[in-house]
């Protein structure tokens, strides 16, 4: 099965079949099945910059992958949860930016924070925009309240190394948040 719609944007992309399957294979992680089969064309993806050295999707990737599909991502407003953090930031410090050791800034910049973002939305798969923004906001609360120590950076939160911390609690977030429900004490004394 087909569709017209997303061969006419992978025609108005320049991006041939084969590779649009390429890079849908690795978006759903199953590439060692195929790897020697496509050796030449992956070597092309990474010249390309569509993938990195390790055969994942870089941000190229991600957004081309995007246009020709009409991603959700493409819906969530990134400038406007860039402001949110920005302001939750600013409302617990005062600053809408706080040097972490007087070298490395908290919030990443507006760019590298959505880059990172669409990355994990896409290879991870969420889609609960507002799942995804309370765990930021509870990531900056989390670490305004230990005061910047033993809590990573916001960008690191999101991804470093290939792994997401975002993702591990999205995925989780229910589980505490009824757990968090649970423990609350019970107001039984009413006069």
């Amino acid at each position: 099965m087909y569709d017209l719609n997303t061969l006419l944007k992978l025609k108005k992309e320049r991006v041939s079949i084969n590779r649009y399957i390429i890079l849908k294979i690795i978006e759903d992680c199953s590439l060692s099945l195929f790897k020697e089969d496509y050796r030449e064309e992956l070597v092309n993806l990474k010249i390309e910059g569509l993938l990195n050295n390790n055969l994942e999707l870089t941000p190229k990737a991600i957004t081309l992958l995007s246009v020709i599909e009409s991603e959700k991502t493409k819906l969530i407003d990134y400038d406007g949860l860039y402001l949110k953090l920005q302001n939750k930031l600013l409302s617990l410090t005062g600053k809408k930016q706080f040097m972490v050791g007087g070298k490395y800034s908290f919030l990443p910049n507006k760019i590298d924070m959505t880059n990172k973002l669409k990355t994990v939305v896409i290879k991870y798969k969420l889609k609960d925009i507002n799942k995804i923004e309370k765990l930021l906001l509870l990531h900056i609360q989390k670490a305004v309240k230990e005061k910047f120590q033993y809590v990573s950076l916001l960008g690191y939160y999101i991804s470093k190394d290939g792994k997401s911390q975002l993702s591990d609690d999205y995925e989780g977030y229910e589980e505490n948040e009824k757990e968090v429900q649970i423990q609350k004490p019970v107001d039984t004394f009413n006069i």
